[in-house]
């Protein structure tokens, strides 16, 4: 099939003497390359009970001339037999019945009131004949003298270069009268439309949607569009792409499964008659209940063994002489009937007396101490009824034995029909649920298309947010609804990627390996500092890749953050801050005076301390005095109260930034800022860093929960985000002056990335 049809309806909410319907053939995948597809469009007054008739007519007669003509079984030995002549044999049948249809009915026929296209598309060619004022474009990219295709396309009008005006259309034994046939552009489109659409919709917007967007996303697109007119005319159109050399591609999510072609028929009409039982029984399963006996499929299934059964009964019946054991025989299932019962009530009367055993023993010593006793007597019992039963069972006559037998082996197909009909109606609504949500999934994705193309970013993100949460609703249990999750996760990265300027790294450059798990990194300089708290110690990582481990014993052994003030490096342990020296490599404790009981979280800029007090409700900054490794004079730098539970980042560049309850705060001069940056899809879950680039543009947002870094701009507005699934334990970033490399600390792996703002 090189072409792709999109059929458009859209009637008046209000109610309206007039209507529009639209009927595309779905020919099997060999009678659509052989005879192609059938398509009839309409506009009908349905005030006119008249008119409605001779519409359906006209339908139900073309699909049977056109699908029923004896001359496709010659198209394989007549090598000039074109689709030409079928069709236009089968309009000449379709005029003349019409003829005989308005005669036989009394039909009083008024021309005005149908307007009616009938077409075929085989390959890409496409032929259609027309009554009434609907209109046929074709739309194509023009070519220079060259050869070269120009970037836009023209739209012509096919119907006033086909107009006759000396037409007699009155004449119903040639309602269809013309034919018009051509081959549709490569990479070209062809509309057809009722005059309605043409009034509410310009060539210019028709131009611009079908031309961006597939075929069904454009029909969805022309149909928001004309619905918002609340016109009270309908409206009808079809759009046609000639996709003849475009590559195919195969939707695993969605596949189709093609009825063998034992079961297909020439003729549309025809092929849903031979379907009608098939269509039947599929539905019977559907619709059968968990626990319904599906007797046909079990009778199906136990038909040898029936009949193996009732051989051996009929010879067992030649040696028998039923009439006079016919008495007996009753007896003997009544006698059965009475164990069975007698059995059931020994098991009834068990479970009673453990009942009781238990309630005793938890509300009586005494019970309590004889529970040993109780249990061997309850086992005793247990073995004489099972001893009696046996007995019972083998004082037998073969006729009882072989029906309790046959008692069990129903009761046990009874049961295990029951099972498996609960398990595959529970399958059949699984497998429902996911192909209605695959068909929800392609239609926001037509959606999100029409909204890209109107500049509509609010409402792509929230579409994005529903495919999302289509994604998340699949089962994963088997290795098809894996495979469906992971095609649908696919289109969806794709689309969100292309929206929200998401790097995904499939292999992310591996910098350096660490020899142990690390806390936190920073960059100072050329040199990388990871660190790790519980061994006391801090690697250092030079540009050539070289790592130094530094270990004091002066470190409290809880989490140490490494502070960059370039060109110096400190590190805060929770409890002290140290002052590093590259020259020595030696990490000596400085003093902060005046220091509160606890500070949620630190950072240095400018040789200036800052530290968040949550027990004071404000962030503190001390001065430096190198020469003493002390930090003193505590201010108040917040002037407002800092109204948060939870501090667990902080950065500094002249302005402060936190996240503060996992929102994204910033301070000027010692104000809230009140900014609100822009959600990040999908939204931002527990971001644990923060990193501030020095020429103070952008702010880097570590968010392990995501695999992932975001970027947004220092005045909240979103910029990018990289993520990897390699990136499955986030500890610590950093990104070098030039905001051209970051450095991302994962387990005990750090990673390099290259980066492009």
């Amino acid at each position: 099939m090189s072409y792709k049809v999109a059929p458009l309806t859209v009637n008046p909410k209000q109610k309206s003497s007039f209507m529009s319907k639209a009927f595309v053939s779905q020919p099997s995948a060999e009678e659509e390359l052989l005879v192609g597809r059938l398509f009839v469009l309409m506009e009908i007054d349905q005030s006119r009970n008249d008119d409605f008739a001779l519409a359906d007519f006209i339908v139900k007669e073309i699909y049977r001339h056109y699908y029923e003509n004896e001359q496709f079984f010659l198209r394989d030995k007549i090598a000039n037999l074109k689709i030409d002549y079928i069709f236009e044999a089968a309009l000449t049948k379709l005029n003349r019945g019409i003829a005989e249809f308005l005669e036989t009915q009394k039909i009083s026929f008024l021309p005005g009131g149908l307007t009616i296209v009938i077409g075929v598309l085989h390959q890409n060619r496409l032929l259609f004949t027309e009554t009434g004022s609907s209109k046929a474009f074709l739309l194509y990219q023009p070519k220079v003298k060259t050869g070269q295709i120009l970037g836009d396309f023209n739209l012509m009008d096919i119907s006033e270069k086909t107009e006759d005006p000396t037409q007699e259309i009155t004449n119903s034994n040639k309602l269809f009268a013309n034919v018009i046939n051509g081959a549709i552009p490569s990479g070209g489109y062809f509309l057809f439309a009722n005059q309605a659409v043409l009034e509410y919709l310009s060539k210019k917007q028709l131009t611009d949607i079908i031309t961006t967007l597939p075929p069904a996303s454009a029909v969805e697109q022309m149909k928001n569009l004309l619905e918002q007119t609340n016109a009270f005319v309908p409206f009808f159109a079809l759009i046609v792409k000639n996709t003849l050399g475009e590559e195919k591609i195969t939707d695993f999510a969605n596949p189709i499964s093609p009825l063998p072609s034992s079961t297909a028929s020439m003729g549309g009409g025809r092929t849903s008659v031979d379907q009608f039982n098939t269509t039947q029984e599929r539905t019977e399963e559907l619709l059968s209940p968990s626990g319904v006996l599906t007797v046909k499929k079990w009778l199906a299934k136990l038909q040898p063994a029936s009949t193996t059964l009732k051989n051996y009964a009929q010879d067992t019946a030649r040696t028998i002489n039923l009439s006079a054991g016919k008495l007996k025989s009753n007896h003997s299932v009544i006698a059965i009937g009475q164990k069975i019962v007698d059995f059931f009530k020994i098991i009834f009367s068990l479970i009673i007396d453990s009942g009781k055993t238990i309630f005793q023993l938890a509300t009586n010593q005494t019970s309590r101490q004889n529970f040993v006793g109780e249990i061997k007597n309850w086992f005793k019992n247990i073995a004489y009824s099972s001893r009696n039963l046996a007995d019972r069972v083998r004082h037998l006559t073969p006729k009882q034995k072989i029906m309790l037998s046959l008692i069990a082996v129903c009761l046990f197909i009874f049961i295990g029909n029951l099972a498996y009909s609960s398990i595959t109606s529970k399958q059949k609504a699984e497998a429902a649920r996911v192909a209605e949500a695959q068909s929800t999934f392609q239609q926001k994705e037509s959606q999100l298309e029409a909204s890209l193309l109107y500049n509509n970013t609010d409402g792509a993100k929230q579409i994005l947010i529903e495919m999302n949460s289509i994604i998340e609703s699949l089962p994963t249990k088997t290795e098809k609804d894996q495979a469906i999750v992971k095609a649908l996760t696919d289109r969806y990265h794709v689309r969100s990627d292309s929206i929200f300027a998401v790097t995904r790294l499939s292999s992310p450059t591996v910098f350096v390996d660490l020899p142990a798990d690390s806390e936190d990194l920073t960059l100072t300089g050329t040199d990388l500092y990871a660190s790790n708290g519980g061994a006391k110690t801090i690697y250092q990582v030079s540009s050539d890749k070289k790592t130094i481990s530094i270990t004091s014993e002066e470190f409290s052994g809880q989490s140490i953050i490494s502070l960059t003030d370039d060109p110096d490096t400190y590190f805060w342990d929770s409890v002290n801050l140290f002052s590093f020296s590259p020259l020595d490599t030696s990490a000596k404790k400085m003093t902060i005076e005046n220091k509160p009981e606890t500070l949620q979280s630190v950072a240095v800029y400018n040789t200036r301390l800052y530290g968040v007090s949550l027990g004071d409700k404000t962030i503190f900054r001390y001065n430096q005095d190198k020469r003493s490794l002390v930090f003193s004079g505590r201010q108040e730098w917040l002037k407002s109260i800092l109204e948060a539970q939870q501090i667990s980042a902080m950065a500094v560049n002249g302005k402060i930034f936190t996240i503060s309850d996992q929102k994204i705060n910033r301070y000027t001069t010692g104000s809230d800022d009140q900014i609100v940056f822009e959600t990040a899809t999908p939204l931002l879950e527990n971001p644990t860093k923060l990193v501030v680039s020095q020429d103070q543009k952008f702010l880097y947002v570590l968010e392990p929960k995501h695999n992932r870094v975001v970027v947004y701009t220092t005045d909240g507005s979103y910029k990018a985000q990289f993520t990897s699934d390699s990136f499955n334990n986030l500890k610590g970033l950093s990104i070098t002056e030039d905001n051209k490399t970051l450095y991302l600390l994962n387990g005990k792996t750090i990673y390099q990335v290259p980066v492009s703002l």
